[in-house]
């Protein structure tokens, strides 16, 4: 008997955030699971892939589902569960599955890795510029902005 080969699966189901007074109760749905695959596959370099609606896995409710597609195979499927499923197994909740196949998603890889410098002027949150005498030493303008004693410039 051949060996099947390894499989990543996941099951989501619930409100999409944490309870809180400033939260809406939003069920999660299809489109969560897609991104977090999505995300998935931007963390593993994962390209050429799609999602393509055919004709469901007998488990996936009609309509909401899709199987992945990388280089012509299928490397996974997503969709919610039948109701029927969902009925045999008392869950009240609609409930969101995902199944990849791990060596056919590792084959769609991207071969070549762009990578660049960092900038040479980095993000900064604030920024200060003085113009002082040429006389006046640095330490001195420091020295001057600690006795401010301002958080944001006293460091």
């Amino acid at each position: 008997m051949p060996e099947e080969p390894p499989f990543v699966a996941g099951l989501l189901t619930g409100l999409r955030s944490a309870e809180g007074w400033n939260q809406a109760k939003t069920e999660v749905d299809f489109y969560d699971v897609k991104g977090i695959l999505e995300n998935i596959f931007a963390a593993l370099d994962v390209s050429g892939y799609s999602f393509e609606v055919r004709e469901p896995e007998p488990f996936y409710h009609p309509g909401k589902s899709a199987f992945i597609i990388c280089n012509g195979d299928v490397i996974g499927s997503l969709g919610e569960l039948h109701p029927t499923v969902q009925e045999a197994y008392g869950l009240e909740k609609p409930l969101f599955y995902f199944e990849l196949n791990f060596e056919k998603m590792v084959e769609c890889r991207r071969e070549d890795h762009t990578v660049s410098a960092p900038s040479r002027f980095p993000d900064t949150y604030r920024d200060i510029a003085l113009l002082v005498d040429d006389d006046v030493s640095a330490e001195a303008v420091v020295n001057c902005a600690r006795k401010v004693k301002a958080a944001e410039i006293a460091r």
